[in-house]
């Protein structure tokens, strides 16, 4: 049930992202095509030609910029909050599963016919066979293969 939840809100925070990020790319869009426009229209001024953009649309794109920007720094906080929310939930997940582990641990008690002292030479062996295969060059437990080669510096090809 709680794997259910935790994918359902996955799922409702990478829509929250994707949204975020369709938002930014068309704002970003929307302000490169007015400033290309401004750019245009200013050249075409230099030439020579009147078309002033009027002072009122400028400070209604303006206006308009604003909210989207407002309306981005709410989204973006929301998708922050959304965060925190699961990383909480992820985190008493993991505390919760952990407390079970050890519930379990002890219901179950050590394992019968292994002590500490059976334990350690396990792990000295380990420790040896790792020496062992370092000694020998060994890779995942095979011995490397160095192949011989004309180490001259003469540009004739090796006979």
């Amino acid at each position: 049930m709680a794997a259910l939840d935790a994918d359902e809100t996955v799922s409702k925070l990478e829509e929250m992202f994707q949204k975020t990020e369709d938002d930014i790319e068309r704002v970003t869009s929307q302000l490169e095509a007015d400033f290309a426009l401004e750019k245009c229209e200013g050249q075409d001024q230099a030439a020579g030609q009147e078309n002033d953009v009027p002072q009122d649309v400028l400070v209604q794109r303006l206006g308009e910029v604003k909210k989207e920007y407002s309306s981005l720094v709410r989204e973006a906080e929301e998708v922050r909050k959304m965060q925190e929310e699961m990383s909480l939930f992820f985190q008493s997940q993991l505390m919760e599963a952990c407390q079970m582990l050890q519930q379990l641990q002890t219901a179950t008690g050590p394992e019968e016919g292994t002590t500490e002292e059976q334990e350690k030479p396990q792990e000295g062996e380990i420790d040896r066979r790792k020496e062992e295969e370092v000694e020998e060059g060994a890779v995942g437990g095979e011995p490397l293969q160095v192949s011989k080669t004309d180490t001259s510096c003469d540009d004739r090809p090796p006979t």
